[in-house]
């Protein structure tokens, strides 16, 4: 079994050359990075008492030229931010109230990702404490709520979500049909075989939904580096996913990456509750190809600090060969964090 899985790293490393070209037509510009921060005072909304902090997710609202970036903690809010040029500090503009008008708010909440849909009016967002994806109007009114099956649910034994590795991450297709989500760290029902598959990586699942309905509609396999969490996906025109992952240490402080996925590859998980039902040596992660490394910096001597970033996007100015990221951080309201917001344009 050893020997067959040094044979299957070396068949990963020969498809990841295989993307080179991929790789190299993507490329990112490191003097162009910039970063603002937003001080938890620099914004008073309905009580003094609540700062702005938390923001775990962010979207942009091309009609309306805002973003729009979600707080973790009670109240359930969400801002708006005016970014026209991050040669600048952000504007904090307003303060929204997330409410449940006609559903019964759930008793634990934990808002992580945010995306808006195409027709520029509705908000949906992942509640990390309960694997729920909310559909609200700008006002902050819960109109509808998916569910997600048992396998993702958290609080039970063997199965779900682990604590705090919940849905993170949330994207929503070109055409406006379809979303994509998930979990940070691996199911309790994958962790089983999940060490035997293929370190240093450990195997998550993009599950695709379909918005209509909430049906799952496929799961595809996904490595992560192992140690790392997939905090937050953006679903490009192209077709391609980009996936951000995180991970944080004491010694080094968060390490964040940026890869850029093909979905039209990769084996399908549809009907295994479990990985362990799956054979390692033919089910295959989808394709992968890393775009930024943020501590590039660091590890050159730079020495650029970045925080807990947990959401991206895509904001104005974004094309077929030229895309700017926004990138945003959650200072999890502790005085020794900052919030960051971030520019990374990347041109092909």
């Amino acid at each position: 079994m050893f020997v067959n899985h040094r044979i299957r790293l070396l068949l990963l490393i020969l498809l990841s050359c295989t993307g080179s070209n991929l790789a190299a037509q993507w490329n990112w510009v490191s003097g162009f990075v910039t970063i603002q921060t937003i001080s938890p005072d620099s914004f008073t909304g309905q009580d003094p008492a609540v700062k702005i902090g938390g923001l775990s997710g962010i979207c942009y609202d091309a009609r309306r030229k805002v973003y729009y970036a979600i707080s973790d903690k009670k109240p359930a809010r969400f801002y708006t931010l005016q970014l026209d040029s991050l040669d600048s500090r952000p504007i904090v503009l307003a303060e929204t109230r997330i409410t449940y008008p006609d559903l019964p708010a759930p008793t634990a909440l934990d808002p992580e990702s945010i995306r808006i849909t195409q027709d520029g009016e509705t908000l949906i967002w992942t509640n990390e404490a309960n694997s729920t994806i909310h559909l609200m109007d700008l006002r902050g009114e819960v109109y509808r709520i998916i569910q997600l099956p048992p396998p993702y649910q958290p609080g039970r034994k063997g199965m779900g979500i682990q604590g705090n590795s919940g849905l993170e991450s949330l994207a929503i297709s070109p055409e406006g049909t379809t979303l994509v989500v998930a979990s940070e760290h691996m199911l309790k029902q994958d962790e089983a075989c999940g060490a035997t598959w293929m370190p240093p990586y450990h195997p998550l699942r993009l599950v695709f939904i379909d918005l209509a309905t909430g049906d799952i509609l496929y799961e595809k396999l996904y490595y992560a580096q192992n140690g790392h969490g997939l905090v937050d996906l953006i679903w490009d025109a192209e077709g391609s996913i980009w996936c951000l992952e995180r991970s944080w240490s004491p010694l080094t402080g968060n390490d964040i990456l940026v890869y850029r996925v093909d979905i039209n590859n990769g084996s399908s998980l549809q009907g295994h509750p479990s990985l362990c039902d799956l054979d390692s040596e033919t089910t295959w992660p989808v394709k992968a190809t890393l775009i930024h490394d943020f501590q590039a910096e660091r590890k050159s001597g730079k020495q650029r600090r970045y925080d807990n970033i947990e959401g991206m996007t895509f904001g104005p100015g974004t094309s077929k060969d030229q895309w700017r990221m926004i990138l945003v951080s959650d200072d999890n309201f502790d005085k020794r964090q900052v919030t960051q917001i971030i520019e990374l344009p990347i041109h092909r």
